[in-house]
């Protein structure tokens, strides 16, 4: 049986203990475009493109990003919880995303669509095998 120790604790507890105070969210949306830019990722580089993400945890993010209009967005959790309240945020901050939420472990998701931008932030160094896990999201 393969442990994933953050992701089995998560599910036990029917927990996603990630948050963010969004309630200025005009200036988190804002931090995300500098934090894109920073990595040489213009946010109009998103704009009608298709994005996947890895361990998006409870979207906090997400919804950022999704300010930046991409044609779909996929996301990847193996927590049901996060994925809970992602949809949340996405109908409060990004009703008209087109979307598609999978929870799924993201070492065993498996698809053949093709994506323009993968996301996979504050997820990999915490992995047994970071270079295997890496290689398996890309």
């Amino acid at each position: 049986m393969t442990v994933r120790p953050f992701v089995d604790f998560y599910r036990k507890h029917a927990i996603s203990p990630v948050a963010q105070d969004i309630s200025d969210f005009p200036m988190h949306v804002e931090r995300r475009a500098s934090l894109y830019r920073l990595l040489g990722i213009p946010p109009t580089a998103v704009t009608g493109k298709d994005l996947i993400e890895f361990g998006p945890g409870s979207g906090y993010n997400a919804v950022a990003t999704a300010r930046f209009g991409p044609r779909s967005y996929v996301f990847v959790d193996g927590n049901p919880t996060g994925i809970a309240h992602l949809k949340n945020l996405i109908a409060r901050y990004a009703p008209g995303l087109d979307y598609r939420a999978e929870t799924a472990y993201i070492d065993e998701y498996h698809s053949d669509d093709r994506y323009d931008l993968v996301i996979c932030e504050g997820v990999i160094p915490f992995q047994f095998d970071p270079p295997y896990f890496a290689r398996r999201v890309a």
